[in-house]
């Protein structure tokens, strides 16, 4: 059966899209009791409100955008951010676009006219001469609101904890023996090989942040600018230098679980009763 998309499809999809986004937040309370079944305790914020009680909040200002000083939190923060956005935002963009293009025209009249009737005509005026720019805007829009929505749960800090005990969460099981075997060279390579492969499934989630990571450590002092690089380098970047990218950061990830969690250990002391063994057995 041949299926032709149209406008009237878009329309009927639209709501759905919408309320698919607002829940998806939701959708990650299954990370606790994952983590926690995994040694790694994470915990969200509950804040009482739902996505669109967030939405109606960032609208009326009550719901804001902080800077982020912590840079692991910014990093972890900025991934999830694009990630969102760049999935499911697309419903309430040319929304927000909309309220943030009035409510620059009525700010710039506020300026020069106490009245509320040129402060509306200053709105329209800015909706009219912005609307080029409107999916821009509401992306930009969109981006604040959904990083600001993060924090504020928590789900930044907590994929980000996650994520630093993964390594504690490998080498629970090694007992003290395993932890004090002297460095070797092979089992080294051969631990972060096989921690390398075991992150192939994640490859393209360790590139896209990666990539996010890139374009987030140069321009994050300025909202606008890193917003704008997201926007038009992040998919050039994602689709050409993807690999590139995921190679990279799985490389680092696969060095702090190795390093962190006594894994190349683990290694050289199966190599050392190996050879213990066929020694034995060889001089049977």
């Amino acid at each position: 059966m041949a299926v032709n998309a149209t406008g009237a499809d878009a329309i009927r999809a639209l709501p759905t899209a919408f309320v698919y986004h607002f829940t998806l937040p939701h959708t990650i309370e299954f990370l606790p009791e994952v983590s926690e079944s995994l040694g790694m305790k994470v915990e969200l914020k509950n804040t009482g409100k739902n996505g669109l009680d967030h939405f109606f909040d960032y609208v009326k200002g009550d719901l804001k955008y902080e800077h982020i000083d912590d840079d692991k939190h910014r990093r972890m923060n900025d991934w999830l951010t694009a990630w969102v956005v760049l999935n499911t935002a697309w419903p309430y963009v040319p929304v927000l676009g909309l309220i943030k293009a009035y409510k620059i025209g009525v700010e710039t009249a506020k300026a020069y006219s106490k009245d509320e009737s040129n402060q509306m005509l200053g709105g329209i005026l800015s909706l009219l001469l912005t609307a080029p720019f409107n999916v821009i805007i509401g992306f930009y829009e969109a981006a604040n609101f959904t990083s600001a929505r993060l924090r504020v749960q928590g789900i930044d800090k907590a994929f980000l904890e996650a994520t630093e005990k993964l390594p504690e969460v490998v080498g629970a099981g090694f007992d003290a023996d395993v932890k004090s075997q002297p460095k070797n060279e092979l089992a080294d390579i051969v631990a972060r090989t096989a921690a390398m492969f075991s992150l192939v499934p994640f490859m393209p989630l360790l590139g896209t942040y990666k990539v996010t990571e890139t374009i987030g450590d140069l321009t994050h002092k300025d909202r606008v600018v890193q917003f704008t690089t997201m926007l038009f380098g992040a998919p050039i970047l994602a689709t050409i230098g993807l690999p590139v990218f995921a190679l990279s950061q799985a490389a680092k990830v696969a060095n702090t679980i190795v390093s962190d969690s006594n894994l190349n250990g683990w290694v050289s002391k199966f190599f050392g009763d190996t050879s213990k063994a066929l020694s034995a057995a060889s001089g049977k």
